[in-house]
């Protein structure tokens, strides 16, 4: 994840323990295979990890059926989300906004705070802004390498 190990056994306080691992993208349907690795894993993490994927259609919620075989793990939390149309079992929107509204959090049965959430942002350059800016209001910092944060992020492009 790059900001120790996989495993959320080290928090953003240099041995906290995070109780969960969140991992929020929105890669438009191209992407996805590597959070399918993701998800295989989750058996393994001693902490609960939470994919929220991001499409604009329900059509490129790629890799659904193999991430819904691998949602048997009680460790792994899935929520879709799709921008531009309704579709069954998927948050509307996109996903800034429904962190901001609550959706998200209730979707997901969690709340992301800075004492127990760790977030891999992936994406577009527009969504990770908007994430940054919401998850810094809450207090949660972006890991840097000489400063650990609960933040890490990937671009997109």
């Amino acid at each position: 994840m790059g900001a120790g190990p996989a495993d959320g056994s080290s928090g953003a306080t240099g041995g906290a323990s995070a109780s969960r691992v969140v991992r929020i993208v929105d890669p438009e349907g191209l992407h996805a295979r590597p959070c399918a690795a993701i998800a295989r894993e989750a058996q393994r993490f001693r902490s609960r990890v939470v994919l929220v994927h991001g499409v604009r259609h329900a059509r490129d919620l790629t890799y659904s059926k193999l991430l819904d075989e691998l949602k048997t793990s009680k460790r792994l939390i899935r929520v879709a989300c799709v921008s531009r149309e309704r579709a069954p079992d998927t948050l509307e929107g996109r996903i800034p906004p429904a962190l901001v509204d609550g959706r998200l959090e209730r979707a997901a049965g969690i709340a992301l705070t800075p004492e127990s959430s760790r977030v891999l942002l992936c994406g577009n350059p527009a969504m990770i802004q908007d994430m940054l800016a919401i998850l810094t209001d809450r207090g949660l910092m972006r890991h840097r390498r000489r400063e650990p944060g609960h933040i890490v992020v990937e671009g997109f492009w």
